[in-house]
């Protein structure tokens, strides 16, 4: 997984500065075997539990994630939720579902406008 300029520490939590544009990237392995085709999205809440989300990006494989500046110029600073959802179709043709997190998100302050 490489992120820029998101940090993520050994327990998940990801620390963000609030308007900065970020790029996430995965390199997904099942049974250590690298998968070729996949969807992920990238979703933020308030609380794990909540029916709206702050904010959700879709990529895949060929796409990064990108975090563009307008997704959070406006959220205030604080501590959400954020998670990656991997959808893949397995070699039985079946719909494979796996999640990264939920894991804290920190949105530290912009001092600058």
């Amino acid at each position: 997984m490489k992120i820029y300029p998101f940090h993520i520490d050994d327990n998940g939590i990801l620390t963000h500065t609030r308007g900065d544009t970020s790029q996430l990237e995965l390199n997904i392995k099942i049974d250590g075997v690298p998968l070729n085709t996949w969807n992920a999205t990238f979703s933020v809440k308030h609380y794990p539990d909540d029916d709206s989300y702050l904010y959700q990006v879709d990529f895949n494989q060929s796409t990064p994630c990108m975090i563009t500046h307008n997704l959070t110029a406006e959220l205030p600073y604080g501590t959400y939720w954020w998670d990656i959802q991997i959808t893949y179709t397995d070699d039985n043709g079946n719909m494979q579902y796996k999640t990264i997190g939920a894991f804290p998100y920190v949105l530290k302050p912009d001092v600058t406008d």
